[in-house]
């Protein structure tokens, strides 16, 4: 049996889900203040002490952190930047960042030291305000991260109450310094929240005594141990849209052009389908203006959903991104979106009567025809962002000759809609884009079904050093001499396909296909000789879904 957690900003779901059926779901509502406690009642609704010892995997989703980022409510960083010479990197710094003298070079050699004098005085002013998350990344320092541990080290000194230091070396091997920058800062401006999150789930498991392997959801549908993931929570930004999109992918066949939207509490995650397959984000994961170098599916995640705030100021109809707490007719105190669907009957959530007092208290009018301008508007914006998101991937740069031939123009066709706040809402929006709807059964739990039989990923990098003769499987720490036929990138790629292939059998994972994620090759250059290459590829297990799954009605359990 496979079980699927996806904890989101208003309700914790979960599905049991064994030999392509739903054998059990369960909905209940997110505890903010002590995580614990709702993880608790959503395997409490999926399990029994018979059932704990037959899971075979448990897998994980969070919108948690999407919704954090989404809502400005993230930790404030220190960072510190080593860029060299050559690039003025202000106007793309984080607020809080200290750029330092020092520099390696393209090569990995060292040019100029490092100065303690400034790190120790930047450290300082971090600490006098209350800093306690650091994040360091030099621009070269994929090549040699010599300057981030030094400098790593001094934070330490400097600052014994620092929490954590994120390190962009440890983050992305590819050179793309400002991506780097930006992914080290989400990674350590969302450390402590996702410590917190592992935290209730690891105790969660220990006091129902589930003992499965456990696993969370990547931005691009692979796989991480949760134990790993601790270190870098940035790779799980997306995990809540990764899983949405697992889940439809199980629940139904996408022929055509098509978006999907997954409408939850805090935010509506937008992604694209052509083919019937997911379209992978050509760049790296965009964090709201900024591009980062975690590898993702072709999403966003827009502070529309069905929790948003609804306020007027100055006259002017105001919805979200911030959330107040449950919708009025579900027991909250402000007026949201679901509010709005439940006094026109859109939905069978909630007390309509306090939802009609709640639209009230906006004093715009009568309750219905508020609740009607209401969702027009959050639907404009919503259709506005999927509009944006297929320019933007129709003007997508092509570098080859199929692309040109065969990316014709997106021409969407339908939206696939799923989340709670779903039922309603997506059919507004797509009459505004001229497309029809689909809305899967089972679709109101379909990041938790996503997230239950995901595929288990493994990811595998190999550097080689031609002039050293030696080759690296970095994951694995594992240093021998260069094989012969690792000398030139295919080589490489091949020997990494086949020691990633090995790892998988020996661990009871299903090889599949074995996909490049990344690969790279650098000149070594000496008294302008090439003296040798440094050549890395990294592949992963193809990420995907273990199986379709057939819904029943009656199945789910809303508490």
């Amino acid at each position: 049996m496979l079980l699927g957690i996806d904890v989101g900003g208003t309700y914790t779901d979960a599905v049991l889900v064994h030999q392509h059926r739903v054998l059990r779901s369960t909905k209940v509502p997110t505890t903010r203040g002590d995580l614990l406690q709702g993880i608790l009642g959503a395997l409490d609704g999926v399990l029994d002490g018979n059932l704990s010892g037959d899971i075979q995997q448990i897998a994980l989703s969070t919108t948690l952190i999407t919704n954090a980022i989404v809502e400005n409510k993230t930790d404030p960083v220190g960072v510190l930047v080593i860029p060299g010479p050559g690039m003025n990197i202000e106007p793309i710094l984080p607020t809080e960042a200290d750029v330092l003298t020092g520099s390696i070079d393209h090569r990995g050699r060292e040019v100029v030291p490092v100065n303690r004098t400034e790190v120790e005085q930047a450290v300082a002013r971090f600490c006098q305000s209350g800093i306690r998350l650091f994040a360091v990344v030099g621009k070269f320092s994929v090549r040699n991260p010599a300057h981030e541990l030094m400098v790593a080290r001094w934070v330490r000194e400097g600052c014994p109450t620092a929490e954590y230091i994120a390190l962009g070396h440890r983050l992305g091997g590819a050179l793309n310094f400002p991506r780097r920058i930006h992914t080290a800062t989400l990674n350590a401006d969302t450390w402590l929240i996702y410590q917190s999150f592992v935290d209730a789930v690891e105790e969660a498991f220990r006091m129902r005594r589930l003992k499965a392997p456990v696993v969370i959801l990547k931005a691009d549908g692979g796989t991480l141990p949760l134990k790993t993931s601790r270190d870098i929570p940035v790779e799980t930004i997306f995990t809540g849209p990764a899983a949405s999109i697992l889940g439809i992918q199980a629940l139904c066949e996408i022929e055509q052009p098509s978006v999907t939207l997954d409408v939850g509490g805090t935010t509506t995650d937008i992604a694209l389908f052509r083919h019937g397959e997911p379209i992978l984000a050509p760049k790296g994961a965009r964090v709201g203006k900024y591009l980062t170098q975690v590898r993702s599916f072709s999403t966003q995640s827009i502070g529309v959903g069905g929790d948003s705030w609804v306020r007027t100021e100055q006259g002017q109809l105001i919805i979200g991104p911030e959330r107040k707490g449950l919708p009025a007719a579900l027991g909250g105190s402000y007026p949201t979106i679901t509010d709005a669907l439940c006094v026109l009957r859109e939905t069978g959530w909630g007390d309509r009567k306090l939802a009609i007092n709640a639209i009230n208290s906006l004093d715009l009018g009568r309750a219905e025809e508020v609740a009607e301008q209401v969702l027009e508007a959050a639907a404009s914006r919503v259709a506005e962002a999927v509009s944006q998101m297929i320019t933007a991937w129709e003007q997508e740069p092509l570098y080859r000759v199929h692309e040109l031939l065969h990316q014709p123009n997106f021409n969407l066709k339908q939206l696939v809609g799923v989340g709670g706040g779903a039922n309603g809402f997506v059919q507004r929006v797509a009459r505004k884009l001229g497309c029809s709807v689909v809305l899967p059964k089972g679709g109101i739990v379909a990041n938790a079904i996503g997230a239950a039989v995901s595929k288990p990923t493994l990811m595998l990098t190999l550097r080689v050093d031609t002039e050293l003769k030696e080759m690296v499987f970095i994951e694995e720490g594992i240093q021998q001499p260069l094989l012969e036929n690792c000398c030139d990138l295919e080589g490489v790629i091949a020997a990494a396909k086949e020691r990633l292939s090995i790892m998988s059998v020996a661990m009871g994972l299903s090889t599949g296909e074995i996909e490049t994620v990344y690969s790279e090759i650098f000149n070594v250059v000496r008294r302008n000789y090439t003296t040798g290459k440094i050549i890395t590829a990294q592949v992963q297990l193809r990420p995907g879904i273990l199986t379709k799954v057939l819904w029943e009605a009656g199945d789910l359990d809303v508490q």
